[in-house]
């Protein structure tokens, strides 16, 4: 056995590290599902770092989360039309994130062939109307594709804050003290605090530092 598989074992023992294989698409491009992957809690955070941290909202599935820390208590979060706002400032292009497109079939055939985009990612909305999860490197000014913007009350989101928002249209809000808000990468496609709400300072396990991000 190698002295750093040997380093690896007695650091997770010890709860110094966390060793975990990410299991949804929810930060896709960044981090793919499947991708394995190491915390530790001997490093501060930063806000926009990925974190980990225990989800125990019972409506949720519970267990250990993965998800980019964007706002900490004081913060003021604010999503419109898609874009993240903290305290009014535009943070989402520090960042290569997905977000939802309406394509037609030859952008759809070329994803799949040249991208290989996962046929079951992408869903028909109506004939030659798909709706896929794209970032600039899947873009192709060779075809067309809208932004989609929810403008409809999402239900989910609505149990949890108790205001009429959606997933592309959310706040603004104060975040409280002694908590933090997550969200996925994949921001149409992502379990995160704009659904399990506020997370607990004291829930968090520490800070991704493989791969780095």
């Amino acid at each position: 056995m190698s002295a750093f598989v040997t380093i690896l074992i007695v650091a997770k023992a010890l709860n110094f590290l966390q060793i975990f294989i990410i299991p949804t698409s929810g930060n896709e491009p960044t981090l793919n599902a499947g991708t394995i992957c190491i915390g530790t809690n001997l490093i501060k955070p930063k806000k926009f770092d990925f974190v980990i941290y225990t989800q125990e909202n019972s409506k949720f599935e519970k267990g250990f989360y993965c998800q980019r820390l964007v706002a900490i208590e004081n913060d003021v979060v604010l999503i419109k039309n898609g874009d993240l706002y903290i305290n009014d400032k535009f943070v989402d292009n520090q960042f290569m994130l997905n977000h939802a497109y309406i394509i037609e079939r030859d952008y759809y055939n070329w994803l799949v062939t040249n991208k290989k985009k996962d046929v079951n990612s992408i869903f028909e909305v109506e004939e030659n109307k798909y709706l896929a999860q794209l970032n600039k490197n899947d873009f192709n000014e060779a075809f067309k594709r809208e932004r989609y913007i929810d403008n409809e009350e999402d239900t989910a989101i609505s149990k949890t804050f108790h205001k009429p928002w959606n997933a592309d249209n959310f706040g603004p809000i104060k975040v409280p003290k002694g908590k933090m808000f997550l969200l996925g990468d994949n921001r149409n496609a992502s379990l995160d605090s704009r659904y399990i709400g506020f997370v607990d300072v004291g829930n968090l396990h520490g800070k991704l530092i493989f791969p780095i991000r």
